[in-house]
């Protein structure tokens, strides 16, 4: 029994230590207004931990926006990376991009963004750890258009 304490005690340990180590932050860019959308570019930031990494997997390493009726994400792009042993994998600072459509009608005002961030670190031996998601809230102004 003591085994099986210690050795969930050492798992969450281990989680713990590389989910404080771990940051994602988003940025938006300048909004572009058209007669049938509102484009917004919306960068999200995965710094991950010394010694780990993230593979190539979009079902794994992802973020959907939601939060305004209407909105539309585009299709995520990746950034090149490195190849390890056959796979496409990031280390350190890694971003995607893509675009947000918001409706070309959307009246002005202060809009609450919710952006669920997706990821699966693996350490340089290929051990990789559960999925996890972090949540991040961003607020956009629209101001007269």
């Amino acid at each position: 029994m003591k085994k099986i304490i210690l050795f969930v005690w050492l798992i969450l340990a281990v989680v713990s230590i590389f989910a404080d180590e771990m940051s994602i932050s988003a940025k938006l860019s300048v909004l572009e207004i058209t007669s049938e959308a509102i484009i917004v570019p919306l960068e999200v930031e995965y710094l991950f931990p010394l010694n780990m990494y993230q593979s190539y997997n979009q079902d794994f390493f992802y973020f959907t926006v939601e939060g305004i009726e209407g909105l539309v994400q585009n299709v995520i792009t990746y950034p090149e990376g490195e190849i390890k042993d056959g796979i496409t994998v990031y280390f350190g600072k890694t971003v995607l991009s893509c675009t947000i459509h918001l409706p070309a009608d959307l009246p002005t005002g202060s809009y609450e963004l919710h952006i669920i961030a997706g990821y699966q670190l693996c350490d340089i031996d290929g051990m990789c750890y559960f999925p996890e998601e972090e949540e991040i809230l961003m607020e956009i102004e629209l101001n007269s258009r």
